[in-house]
């Protein structure tokens, strides 16, 4: 179910922004201009006091936060060049007004210029190759994107930061450990094994796993629900994207030895599937041999599992562990 935006967050965090006055004290536009820089992954960028027409070119983590920041955005890139897709787990009233600006890969430098904004937000690991052109349209920060352990709070807390939102994202964060909390305890009453294997299934490509390294990993965790530990690396502090999204062939199913499965599949397309990703699998032996499948406990989930990095998408997960995953 799609989230309005509410106040997530508390106390303010020290960033490492580094503040100053980048233009004149005086003067009639003095306020409208005022800014301050900010050091970010790909340089230093002078950031509006107060932007009010922020360009987006991540819609998996900087797009949902600065929703439920309030945060004025006027442009965002799609996850898909070829449609206006965005995380069906956000709200379409919140969306309303945004104008997309082609793909999260490949946006559009004049889809971003007529829109004239006073901020742009990409991440360093897929916008890159786009930073130069876009500084040249408007002041741009590029923002780390780590989707693996606890490192997603940091870089949630650097981007509220960076458009002057850190208490605020403070408070959401504690009001996340207390929702986390309240649901651990909640299906720690219901007895049973809280063990779960998230498992993607991409058109034309093969199976995959997330590791207990992900960031949703943490999410689990703090809900008091694990993965199994043949699904644990032995080291998460490093990111290294074979640990977090690990192929899974037909033959090494065993290893999905969870009481429960959460199955995401997205085409290439950026459209649904209508059917089960497992539908394929309903005739092999091996996966009609695994505990989730043999009880009934696959269950296939939306964008907040599969493409969420976010605060928002967090919240989606406690619900969907509470009422569907683990269901009284």
């Amino acid at each position: 179910m799609p989230l309005r935006r509410t106040s997530l967050l508390a106390p303010p965090l020290l960033l490492a922004l580094l503040l100053t006055a980048c233009t004149p004290a005086t003067g009639e536009d003095t306020a409208e201009a005022a800014c301050h820089d900010v050091e970010h992954e790909l340089g230093t960028a002078c950031v509006p006091d107060d932007p009010q027409r922020v360009v987006v070119l991540d819609p998996l983590m900087t797009l949902p936060t600065l929703i439920e920041l309030d945060v004025p955005v006027v442009g965002a890139a799609s996850i898909y060049p070829d449609g206006a897709v965005f995380p069906d787990y956000l709200d379409p009233a919140d969306l309303e007004g945004i104008e997309v600006v082609g793909g999260m890969l490949d946006p559009s430098p004049e889809a971003i210029a007529a829109l004239d904004p006073d901020l742009i937000i990409l991440d360093a690991t897929n916008g890159a190759s786009s930073f130069d052109r876009m500084q040249s349209i408007a002041p741009t920060v590029a923002v780390p994107y780590a989707f693996y352990n606890d490192a997603w709070l940091d870089d949630v807390r650097f981007l509220a930061g960076v458009v002057g939102k850190s208490a605020e994202i403070d408070s959401g964060i504690a009001a996340y450990e207390t929702r986390a909390a309240e649901v651990a305890s909640s299906l720690g009453t219901r007895g049973g094994d809280l063990t779960l294997t998230r498992v993607d299934v991409y058109e034309g490509s093969p199976l995959y796993y997330r590791s207990g390294c992900t960031w949703f990993g943490t999410v689990l965790t703090d809900a008091g629900v694990t993965q199994p530990s043949s699904q644990q690396p032995d080291d998460c502090t490093m990111f290294d994207y074979s640990t977090v999204v690990v192929p899974l062939s037909l033959e090494e199913l065993s290893v999905v030895d969870s009481a429960t499965i959460v199955g995401y599949q997205q085409k290439t397309d950026g459209v649904s599937a209508d059917a089960s990703p497992f539908t394929a699998l309903e005739g092999n032996e091996l996966w009609q041999a695994l505990p989730a499948v043999r009880t009934g406990s696959v269950h296939v989930m939306g964008d907040a599992w599969g493409l969420g990095v976010s605060l928002t998408a967090a919240h989606v997960i406690l619900d969907d562990l509470e009422t569907t995953v683990f269901p009284v």
